[in-house]
């Protein structure tokens, strides 16, 4: 996979990390190669002060260490009913719209590539229509009278 030269939002991830607690760091690296090696065309950013991945301005899925575990955001409608079972029956836990992943525990890498294939075809499907207008261009802007 080749990989663009680091900008100051690839720089911005790797700062995060390296901060990260030690136990989360072989976790946040695998999610981020899981990210890059299923979407090579994913922008990666820091927003709300964790990792972020967008494909054609369409969330793909965000990460942030914690004390004892990474949580993994995968939006809305991210996993199957199947899928959720499949890793609870599995020990990970769960929340509406993140998988948690404690430290020392394997990454479950088949349902994460399974997630990101289907956000992408989505994304892709999205980047094919026209682009959405910026709530700023509709903005009319005037200059106060003087």
């Amino acid at each position: 996979m080749t990989r663009m030269p680091p900008t100051g939002k690839t720089k911005a991830v790797d700062a995060y990390l390296s901060a990260a607690p030690e136990g989360a760091r072989p976790i946040l690296r695998e999610l981020r190669r899981l990210v890059f090696e299923t979407v090579p065309d994913a922008q990666e950013s820091i927003s709300y002060g964790v990792p972020h991945y967008h494909r054609n301005r369409d969330y793909l899925a965000a990460f942030a260490a914690y004390k004892g575990h990474v949580g993994f955001g995968f939006g809305e409608g991210g996993l199957t009913g199947e899928e959720r079972d499949e890793l609870a029956k599995a020990g990970y836990r769960l929340g509406r719209v993140t998988l948690q992943v404690r430290f020392g525990q394997a990454v479950p890498a088949d349902a994460i590539v399974r997630f990101l294939r289907r956000q992408a075809r989505a994304a892709e499907s999205e980047g094919k229509r026209a682009p959405r207008a910026s709530p700023r261009s509709s903005r009319r802007t005037s200059s106060p009278a003087r």
